[in-house]
């Protein structure tokens, strides 16, 4: 046996290998456990839990090799569950590669400002045609990023002024919270970028065309990173 636990209360068991025994991971009578992001390879029996553990985390699980299951929408977790014997605990987000891989990017998105509006102060004040975002005024850019298999390391921001091909790039200040035009002020038309990176190096961008009148310091950004 690759793990075996026993009565086992409150364990977590994460980024190990686990590979060619006869029974990967056996649980025993063990309860309240986490097993997740570990490669549980070429056992003759994967694993066996006759208790109530957890094989997830509610994002990522484990990569069995075992797995037959399919990934329609190529976010890296399976769409089927991966069933334990000896009871009724399952993987419900099993890895379709191994933890130690993980070439799937990152999701990345520009949540505000919206595409196609004019905004002033930060305040969304009209639609506008041809999908054409300006922002007048003080203004807080909100991003999300998430990555199901080994979560994110970091995210940047960047002004790409469209025709000097200049890059100004978001200040860090606190809280997760970033300003540009630290040091001038912004007229003009730019590219809006936000880009992140998984805990693998795995890269993602989002970007958006916009006018920008923005006096200096008044653009800040807030990242939300999963």
């Amino acid at each position: 046996m690759g793990i075996y636990m026993e009565r086992c209360n409150n364990v977590t068991i994460t980024e190990c290998i686990i590979e060619e025994n006869g029974y990967g991971i056996y649980a025993e009578s063990s309860y309240n456990n986490l097993i997740y992001f570990n490669d549980i390879l070429n056992n003759s029996i994967s694993a066996y839990d006759n208790g109530e553990n957890s094989w997830d985390n509610g994002n990522v699980g484990n990569y069995w090799s075992d797995y037959d299951g399919s990934d329609e929408n190529k976010d890296g977790i399976g769409d089927e569950p991966y069933c334990i014997e000896g009871g009724d605990n399952c993987d419900y987000c099993p890895l379709i590669e191994s933890f130690k891989v993980d070439t799937i990017p990152p999701i990345v998105k520009i949540l505000e400002p919206e595409k196609g509006y004019l905004y002033i102060n930060g305040k969304k004040v009209i639609s506008l045609p041809m999908n054409l975002t300006i922002i007048i005024g003080g203004m807080i850019i909100v991003a999300e990023a998430k990555d199901k298999v080994s979560g994110i390391s970091s995210m940047s921001a960047h002004a790409v002024r469209m025709l000097l091909k200049q890059d100004n790039t978001l200040y860090h200040a606190s809280d997760n919270t970033w300003y540009w035009g630290k040091y001038k002020n912004y007229y003009g038309f730019y590219t809006l970028r936000v880009i992140a990176w998984d805990k693998k190096g795995n890269e993602a961008e989002d970007t958006m065309k916009i006018f920008a009148l923005t006096p200096k310091g008044s653009v800040k950004a807030y990242f939300g990173m999963k």
